[in-house]
């Protein structure tokens, strides 16, 4: 969605009394009102079409899609996301992150993430952002690879980036997501929202 002009035309008449042949002179004045879209963004996402494109995807509210945390060891680290269930188009790094998110509106964005509900005790999700080099937008650091190695959950929003401009090239920002497992069983396919909110920084 991208950022729109909205104008609004309102007429101002300066009414200019002249006592000249008994008649009203008067001069129009047209004042225009310009009225910008300061909150808008556009989420570019690995896809289900086997291979990554950041092919423009505007994203309403109700926009969804999947991604596939799949793994066979009971204790695997660092599980990359997949666009489909077979793992196939799957994210790669910084170059061909979770998501890439852009700012399309007039005013710096602060990004934050949130999950529907929590996931279950032996999986812990991960989300990391990175940033243009010498882009003035601050990112959450690295995931903690040696901690609860977990901190994106359904207890609180976790910023994801703030002070997100609007000009190239610092107007983007880049998500990788991460899932731990701890002694995971196998079960039938567990799921949760994740929510993308922006506001104005």
């Amino acid at each position: 969605m991208m950022a729109n002009n909205r104008y609004v035309s309102i007429f101002l008449f300066l009414l200019a009394f002249i006592a000249f042949a008994a008649a009203i002179r008067y001069v129009q004045t047209t004042v225009v009102f310009s009225v910008d879209t300061a909150i808008s963004f556009t989420v570019f996402t690995l896809g289900g079409g086997g291979n990554f494109t950041t092919s423009k995807t505007s994203v309403p509210g109700n926009f969804t899609e999947s991604f596939y945390f799949n793994t066979t060891n009971p204790d695997a680290e660092w599980v990359a996301p997949c666009a489909a269930a077979d793992n196939t188009n799957c994210q790669s790094g910084p170059n061909q992150p979770a998501y890439r998110i852009r700012n399309t509106g007039n005013t710096n964005l602060t990004m934050q993430m949130n999950l529907s509900v929590a996931t279950p005790a032996y999986v812990k999700l991960c989300a990391n952002s990175t940033k243009t080099t010498n882009c003035p937008q601050t990112v959450i650091a690295a995931c903690d690879m040696s901690g609860a190695k977990g901190n994106l959950n359904a207890t609180s929003w976790l910023n994801i980036t703030s002070n997100l401009g609007w000009n190239s090239p610092c107007y983007e920002t880049n998500v990788t997501l991460y899932a731990t497992y701890t002694t995971a069983t196998v079960a039938d396919p567990q799921t949760s929202v994740l929510t993308i909110n922006a506001t104005q920084s």
